[in-house]
């Protein structure tokens, strides 16, 4: 320990005595250790924290097989009753409440919670109490938890906020207590406002109550186990008691395979310490391949600290021989000097957490945006092992090869000023265009995939989708206070419509059952009339359908290609009709015109005329192929929906239109909750992954092609230095400027073209690793890589050209002087 302790102050000495060169090696390594610190901060949030609750590790999350967690209200209150392998059984679902009555809605996460939930998790309140099973029954009170942030957002942290109400969605809440600012609910990755008990779910939902429809999924459920339990075991007894649970919850109209496929699930358990996140599923393969990539910068970055490494031991030749000299012994030396590089291994680590604290809030905002709103991304022990790690792990990459290699020579040539025609000189020099081949190889790799990932962005970005974004307005309404009977909604979306269309700036406006891009669907099954006239069973086509009003296609700016739009007249005394898109005519009738044409929707007997034929258009995500659209009117199906999507189209910044929109909803209906979205940010928010990639794997080969610069440029210097006498004497024979500057770049060009050729094979190799994230582009796509390899060879010749000028300006005599 004394010893290390000695060759810890002797190399702070020497980093002391030489800054520039201490700032360049720290900086570099710093650069890649805090951008593998970055991304593993944020896999560690997502993936390793444990839920800030009482002993994380027993929980276990409730699923049946085809990996589904979710589960109906009566499967959970058949499963709470009868279950006996938990000691805590708790369920819950993840809505989203209104705090406004009126106008423009103001949403906040919530959690139906049932009466365990707080309990079984060990969750105590700092003020009040948590809902409780008594809470959790038909009638009793309604009761609310609010977060610890609520609580300071909504309330100022007012100490008698207990027994005062939250109204949500226009209902009022008492507020019984307030959970610890740790706690953030069970699904990583989403903060909750406010819990309320499952049981008050009809008070909110009214007649479209989900709490006692056996076809309704929405529920996930947890538990503690008994003591003693392994998760095997509990799996085994909540097998046991999956045929009366399901007997018992089975929709009573389901007849066929479905009902049995329903009565033959099993109920298992799975560990749950993480919590559960959406977010995980999404970007587990994204960030798994960027934490590859910045492991590629982090090995260059080691290369290019061994390169100057390499060079320092040169400089410090007589230093060690002298120490050989008087009898120091290799390993002493190799000790000293991978401690030395120890220092700056983990000063670079120091300085690298520093930066990822900042990357990895810039990258969480990134990711988390919309829903999923919260994240708690304070560096815990697995971050700071993380990046003390890497400092160690690249302190045994960059420093032990160097310190072999300078502790490798004769005490006859290290006492010489000019022993660098020695063995151990070739040795040094070998692997310094080894550690740059290697640079440029794996520049060439992450270069390649950033291409890759930004020419699918362009591709998606430029995408015509079928429809125009730019200058649409999209009104989510919500008319569930409103004193309209069912029978006379749809009559109140029509009035509402109607307004809108008058109020000032308003090109046209529409409604519809699902706005495009939104992530949300609806499907049937669907054949033509005729084609199967003979079979009672006959072979149907699965389509997506949208409920719309007359004027959407305008509105949307979706092309008519043939027949008619919808017509007021089109109402339910009239014969069905529908409009479809050019992929379900060329699916369904081979192409031809199918106006005039009968289509048969599954579970409706009566036939649908097809009325209109319009371009097709992307229904739920850009990525996904045309599919077959089915569009129907709202006039033909008077369902008592309170929920609508209203589409407005301006001639400029659709964002002006909010004010009037909203007052002139207003004026329909008073009671109306809306909420507004541009439809070209929801086309860019489902993007958000493909931005994300693209942004990072630029940002990482950028990084990986400047740090290969600067590895070629420290190469070529060093060896210009080495040869400054051999350039004298060149000169001095008559060599041209030209020819000295063709003669040194010609290295540096030839370990950038032989880097490479290898990054090629490399990038052509590990091209699979990126297929499923590519649009428009295939994963080998040449293009890509020759305009890759042609960018690192300019850099490579850009590198080089600055000591190839430094060696044309060498003083032949003072050159030959100096041995």
């Amino acid at each position: 320990m004394g010893n290390l302790w000695q060759d810890l102050r002797f190399g702070l000495r020497l980093l002391a005595a030489r800054p520039g060169f201490a700032a360049i090696a720290i900086l570099t390594l710093a650069l890649g250790i805090g951008a593998n610190t970055a991304i593993f901060s944020l896999m560690n949030v997502l993936f390793l924290k444990s839920l800030p609750v009482w002993h994380p590790e027993e929980l276990l999350q409730v699923r049946s097989d085809l990996d589904s967690t979710s589960f109906t209200n009566p499967i959970w209150e058949e499963l709470r009753d009868h279950q006996d392998a938990f000691s805590g059984v708790f369920a819950w679902g993840s809505p989203r409440f209104n705090l406004s009555d009126a106008g423009e809605a103001r949403f906040v996460n919530g959690l139906w919670v049932s009466g365990e939930f707080f309990s079984t998790l060990g969750v105590q309140p700092i003020l009040g109490r948590t809902l409780t099973p008594e809470d959790d029954r038909p009638g009793a009170a309604p009761a609310a938890v609010l977060s610890f942030s609520f609580w300071q957002s909504e309330y100022g942290g007012q100490i008698d906020v207990i027994g005062k109400t939250v109204r949500l969605d226009g209902h009022p809440f008492a507020i019984a207590g307030v959970t610890p600012r740790e706690f953030f609910g069970v699904e990583v990755g989403r903060q909750f406002d406010v819990a309320i008990p499952i049981a008050t779910e009809p008070l909110l939902a009214g007649e479209f109550s989900k709490l006692h429809r056996p076809q309704n999924w929405w529920l996930t459920v947890m538990g503690r186990p008994k003591p003693g339990l392994s998760a095997r075991q509990v799996s085994a007894r909540l097998n046991k008691l999956s045929p009366q649970v399901f007997a018992a919850s089975v929709p009573p109209k389901w007849e066929g395979p479905s009902r049995t496929g329903f009565l033959e699930r099993k109920l298992s358990a799975i560990p749950a310490g993480e919590g559960i996140s959406y977010l995980r599923q999404m970007y587990r393969p994204a960030l798994l391949l960027l934490l590859g990539v910045t492991g590629l910068v982090l090995l260059i970055a080691c290369a290019n600290v061994a390169n100057l490494l390499l060079a320092r031991a040169s400089a410090r030749q007589k230093e060690i021989g002298v120490r050989l000299a008087v009898g120091a012994s290799r390993a002493r030396l190799v000790r000293q000097l991978v401690t030395e590089s120890l220092v700056l291994g983990l000063a670079g680590a120091g300085l690298g957490m520093a930066l990822a604290a900042g990357a990895s809030r810039l990258l969480a905002s990134q990711v988390l945006t919309g829903y999923f709103n919260y994240f708690d991304l304070s560096a815990d022990f697995r971050v700071g092992g993380f990046a003390a790690g890497a400092g160690l792990l690249t302190t045994l990459l960059f420093g032990l090869a160097p310190a072999l290699i300078a502790t490798r020579m004769s005490l006859s040539s290290a006492m010489k000023d000019g022993g660098s025609q020695g063995a151990e000189r070739r040795g040094k020099l070998s692997l310094g265009p080894a550690l740059v081949v290697a640079q440029v190889c794996v520049s060439v790799v992450l270069v390649a995939g950033a291409g890759l990932l930004l020419r699918t962005f362009r591709n998606l970005v430029t995408l015509d989708p079928g429809f125009d974004s730019a200058h649409v307005l999209v009104a989510k309404l919500d008319v569930r206070k409103s004193a309209a009977a069912q029978e006379h909604r749809n009559a109140l979306f029509d009035k509402i419509l109607a307004r809108v269309r008058t109020a000032p700036g308003v090109i046209e406006a529409s409604t519809c059952d699902v706005s495009p891009i939104s992530g949300s669907s609806s499907t049937t099954q669907v054949h033509a009339e005729g084609s199967v006239s003979q079979s009672s069973n006959p072979p149907r086509m699965t389509v997506y359908t949208n409920l719309i009003s007359p004027e959407y296609f305008r509105t949307m700016n979706i092309p008519l290609l043939a027949g008619r739009d919808f017509r007021v007249q089109d109402g339910p005394s009239f014969p069905r009709v529908a409009v479809v898109n050019e992929t379900l005519a060329h699916k369904l009738f081979g192409g031809e015109n199918p106006v005039g044409k009968r289509v048969v929707k599954f579970g409706i007997d009566a036939p649908i005329e097809v009325i209109g034929l319009v371009k097709d258009a992307k229904y739920q995500s850009l990525r996904e192929k045309m599919y077959p659209t089915l569009f129907t009117p709202f006039s033909q199906y008077p369902i008592a929906d309170v929920y609508r999507m209203l589409e407005v189209r301006s001639e400029g910044n659709p964002a002006t239109l909010i004010p009037a929109v909203r007052e002139a909803i207003s004026t329909a209906d008073p009671e109306a909750s809306v909420s507004f979205v541009l439809l070209k940010d929801e086309l860019g928010q489902s993007l958000a992954q493909e931005r994300l990639m693209a942004l990072l794997s630029s940002a990482f080969g950028s990084l990986a092609l400047l740090l290969s610069a600067l590895g070629l440029y420290g190469l070529i210097s060093y060896a210009v230095a080495r040869r400054r006498r051999e350039f004298g004497i060149r000169i001095a024979l008559g060599a041209s400027r030209l020819d000295i500057v063709r003669l040194v770049l010609s290295r540096g060009v030839v370990l950038a073209v032989g880097g490479a050729a290898a990054g090629v094979l490399c990038a052509t190799l590990a091209s699979q690793l990126v297929k499923s994230f590519l649009y428009g582009v295939e994963a080998r796509d040449p293009l890509t890589l020759f305009g890759v390899c042609a960018l690192l060879i300019a850099v490579a010749a850009a590198a080089c050209y600055v000591p190839a000028r430094r060696a044309t300006k060498v003083d032949p005599a003072a050159a030959l002087r100096a041995d």
